[in-house]
């Protein structure tokens, strides 16, 4: 009967063992097999706060949160928009603020060997933004890449945010719009070249015309 029971025991610690066994190689495969994170589960995780509440503030959260579209989101540095002049003014007006954050996003998503590839032969060229608003782009001859008219540089790049590349930059992209920094401003336009202006009859000082009777 003895050796029947220490079987058992011996029986029961080798199930107990092989099912622990199995769950961890499991985890391990789980961890390996990570789910992608979105646009703005990466933000967060890399600390970019102030872009990320830009973002929100705007209502374009949706944007940021899927996983199957393709953009290249240049990132500005929580210390870029500490040093922005008129933070503030932009973040109380939701427009301007739109405006800003639509800036630094571009349809496509470009790694920094895709940017090199595409701009490194003349050293200088645009990107056009979900905004479409041109982005000058330069390309060193070693490589290096400045963005936008006061050439930010990437500080962090290449980061995987599903479908999308995020690149972390160290100044905020300034969409090319008159007096933007002031708040929006509508600039009015010429008339056509066709445009014929409608010539008024002249009022008369003098009263109604007189009747002549014959």
């Amino acid at each position: 009967m003895q050796p029947l029971l220490v079987l058992f025991t011996a029986l029961l610690w080798l199930q107990a063992s092989l099912t622990k066994a199995e769950n961890i190689r499991f985890e391990s495969v789980v961890e390996r097999v990570s789910v992608p994170k979105s646009p703005s589960q990466v933000l967060e995780s890399e600390g970019l706060t102030t872009f990320l509440k830009a973002v929100n503030q705007t209502g374009l959260g949706p944007l940021f949160d899927g996983i199957n579209d393709n953009f290249t989101i240049f990132a500005p540095t929580n210390e870029a928009f500490q040093n922005l002049n008129n933070v503030s003014t932009i973040f109380a007006n939701t427009g301007t603020l739109e405006t800003l954050v639509l800036y630094q996003v571009v349809p496509g998503a470009l790694t920094t060997n895709d940017i090199v590839s595409q701009f490194k032969t003349k050293g200088v060229g645009t990107l056009e933004s979900a905004n479409n608003l041109e982005i000058l782009v330069f390309v060193r001859p070693n490589g290096t890449i400045l963005i936008g008219t006061d050439e930010a540089s990437i500080v962090t790049p290449n980061l995987s945010a599903g479908n999308s590349v995020i690149q972390v930059i160290d100044r905020v992209l300034i969409p090319p719009v008159t007096n933007f920094l002031l708040g929006p401003t509508v600039i009015p336009t010429a008339p056509p070249a066709s445009f014929t202006p409608v010539s008024e009859p002249p009022i008369s000082s003098f009263g109604p015309p007189q009747t002549t009777f014959a």
